[in-house]
């Protein structure tokens, strides 16, 4: 039997066991059996892109005075670590000290995806079934390596408005009663602070989300026929997104057609038929090794309203504003003003949310979101090279029972924007 760290107490805790005996005829835990038969890792990326992550991560620990972080955002996890699952909203959660080895807190069910999407060493476990104080392990962690005096960071709450919470706050408050005398400080944005900026690699991996949104999106367009249901767009989405070779999507496709398009965007797909003079609303994101790159398109069953027809025009010309206004330096108040100008005032009774772009890169459920990074009036958000923004575009009247919706995800250059998604088909397509 292999020896591990924490092996006993895993046993005497009451976790997962193996019902394979150990050569001394004992019961080995779920942790031992994984590494004595490992399969390959399938690391997203190379190891040095995690030690440069996790070196920027405890610089800035550093420079903000913590001994330790408690990490416990699914999207930060799998940037810093690798970590990846079909289940983020789980309890796993990792603390970082300010020298020596990460160490992951994770549900047994997760385990798996610890060990083979990862090179995390030190792992707590704690069961689904058995209602184990997920606080008390993390206490018991944090007093290794945040003594009596320490400064620790903590994911205190949502990164932006569509992020699930970090931490419940029964957990931090039992975590912070177990240990006292040390100093708590909210860490909510260390790790998106460091997510900004992306490495070739992260870039990459962008690029051919970007290829699988794409891929998603011409199929439904293709799709769009009098007759055909919301659900059948959705359903194409899917098909192509994940045939071209997307993993799994941080939202779900987003397909919302006639009189419901003037109460865009978040509905969803209800096996609604569409009919003749509809505008059809499409938003979707394909995923390479959680990266994504977010696409709005908009179709019309036969010839649009005039209404649709113009508010397809304004949307078009805030997009084409932005590639022209975007580059490193520019705030996002400075770029969303003149944005806006190139369109004047909207037509009354139409609504835009006044977002016209926000920070996206890494994506776990529910959102693409990474950063409450907005081009936005009254933004004071400065953009930099190597960010990544997708460019949201929706225009909708409930009065008129119509919107639209037209965007793309750029990278911000030396000297203005590029486009992540291909670009391709984006006008008002008439089916």
């Amino acid at each position: 039997m292999i020896g591990l760290l924490h092996a006993g107490r895993c046993y005497a805790a009451g976790r997962l066991l193996a019902v394979e005996p150990t050569t001394e005829g004992t019961a080995v835990s779920l942790l031992d059996s994984l590494r004595a038969h490992p399969l390959p890792k399938e690391l997203a990326f190379e190891p040095a892109e995690y030690a440069d992550r996790l070196a920027a991560v405890r610089a800035e620990m550093e420079r903000q005075g913590l001994d330790a972080l408690l990490v416990g955002n699914s999207g930060n996890l799998c940037w810093l670590t690798g970590y990846d699952t079909v289940m983020p909203s789980g309890s796993t959660c990792a603390i970082v000290p300010r020298s020596g080895e990460i160490a992951v807190i994770c549900p047994d069910l997760e385990l798996s995806c610890v060990e083979l999407y990862t090179e995390v060493r030190e792992v707590e476990i704690e069961g689904w079934h058995t209602g184990r104080d997920v606080a008390s392990l993390i206490a018991g962690r944090l007093r290794d390596v945040a003594g009596a005096g320490a400064r620790v960071g903590i994911e205190l709450g949502k990164i932006d408005t569509y992020s699930s919470p970090a931490f419940d706050p029964a957990t931090v408050t039992a975590v912070q009663l177990a240990l006292p005398g040390r100093a708590w400080v909210d860490a909510t944005l260390l790790i998106p602070g460091q997510r900004l900026v992306k490495s070739d690699a992260e870039l990459a991996a962008m690029r051919t989300a970007g290829a699988y949104t794409a891929a998603g999106l011409e199929a439904a367009v293709e799709a769009v026929a009098p007759g055909r249901t919301d659900n059948d767009l959705a359903a194409a989405i899917y098909a192509a997104t994940i045939g071209a070779g997307s993993e799994l999507m941080p939202i779900d496709p987003m397909v919302v057609h006639g009189r419901r398009a003037g109460h865009m965007p978040f509905l969803t797909h209800r096996r609604i038929p569409l009919e003749a003079g509809d505008a059809v609303y499409l938003e979707s994101s394909g995923a390479h090794l959680r990266y994504t790159a977010p696409l709005m398109r908009t179709a019309n069953v036969g010839a649009p309203s005039a209404a649709t027809a113009r508010l397809a025009d304004m949307a078009l010309a805030l997009v084409d504003a932005l590639l022209r206004e975007l580059r490193p330096g520019r705030s996002g108040d400075d770029v969303a003003q003149a944005a806006r100008a190139a369109i004047g005032e909207l037509p009354e009774h139409t609504f835009f949310p006044g977002t016209f772009g926000y920070s996206c890169g890494l994506g776990l459920q529910p959102t693409w979101t990474e950063y409450p990074g907005y081009v936005a009036e009254g933004s004071s958000f400065e953009l930099r090279p190597r960010m990544t923004l997708h460019l949201p575009i929706c225009l909708w009247s409930p009065r008129d029972r119509t919107g639209v919706g037209f965007s793309e995800t750029v990278e911000i250059t030396d000297a203005g924007c590029a486009l992540i998604t291909p670009g391709s088909g984006r006008e008002l397509v008439v089916r």
